[in-house]
């Protein structure tokens, strides 16, 4: 049966997109068929970090107003043959009626395994919108006490909208620089503050986030790519114990 996983953080910064392309391309491994609809008009950025800028002629506005289909608006990652991409529009201007988006993820769920929403940072009015065709959502944040507010805001507001189920992503752990510097003594207190359960902690990876700045194939250090393989595994329904990362 196919899912619906809305990816969201509240604050900017903290690898919300970057975790949309990773998780899409983990669970593309795996052998699902996976799409990426990315929401943030006017700052759209996930065709560079798959490196498909110069293949993506259509985007999310065009396909919801008619002006090419579904097939044409699709890109496919150089990562992975069964990772395709919706580009967000480039317009701020562009907005989109509910039941045009309700439409399209209905016709994408028939297609793929998995779609996941790369909804903008902050606590728009997308959000709720896109809570109700979701099934999974992953709430992204850095332990820090400015992202950690930023989260449980997020988080309400999904559960205000009544989404089905809520995740908590830690990313971007540092361990040393956490435990000098955070205004939490500990992982837990950062959960306990979000108030979500949490699906995984993926650990810095200096060179990870170099591969998304400059559209290469990602390179992994161990943690990380063990990391957000079992979160893909995790969103799969296994069973893969957090002590595991």
């Amino acid at each position: 049966m196919s899912k619906v996983i809305l990816i969201t953080s509240g604050k900017g910064g903290v690898g919300k997109s970057s975790l949309c392309c990773l998780l899409g391309y983990a669970l593309s491994t795996l052998g699902e068929r996976v799409c990426l609809v990315e929401l943030d008009h006017g700052l759209r950025g996930l065709d560079v970090m798959l490196g498909v800028t110069n293949r993506a002629v259509y985007d999310l506005s065009d396909i919801l107003a008619g002006r090419c289909s579904l097939d044409q608006g699709l890109v496919t990652s150089l990562w992975s043959s069964s990772l395709s991409l919706i580009c967000a529009p480039n317009s701020r201007a562009f907005s989109f009626v509910s039941g045009e988006m309700k439409r399209l993820i209905a016709c994408l769920r028939e297609r793929f395994d998995t779609v996941i929403l790369d909804c903008p940072a902050g606590l728009g009015e997308i959000l709720p919108q896109m809570a109700q065709f979701s099934d999974l959502g992953l709430v992204v944040v850095t332990p820090d006490l400015i992202c950690a507010r930023a989260a449980r805001s997020a988080a309400d507001l999904l559960a205000g909208a009544g989404i089905r189920q809520m995740r908590l992503v830690i990313n971007r752990l540092d361990e040393k620089r956490f435990k000098k510097s955070s205004s939490f003594q500990d992982l837990d207190e950062v959960i306990d503050f979000v108030a979500v359960q949490l699906i995984g902690v993926i650990p810095e990876d200096i060179e990870l986030g170099r591969c998304m700045e400059n559209a290469l194939p990602p390179k992994f250090q161990d943690g990380a790519r063990v990391a957000i393989e079992n979160i893909a595994k995790r969103c799969q329904g296994q069973y893969i114990p957090l002590w595991m990362a």
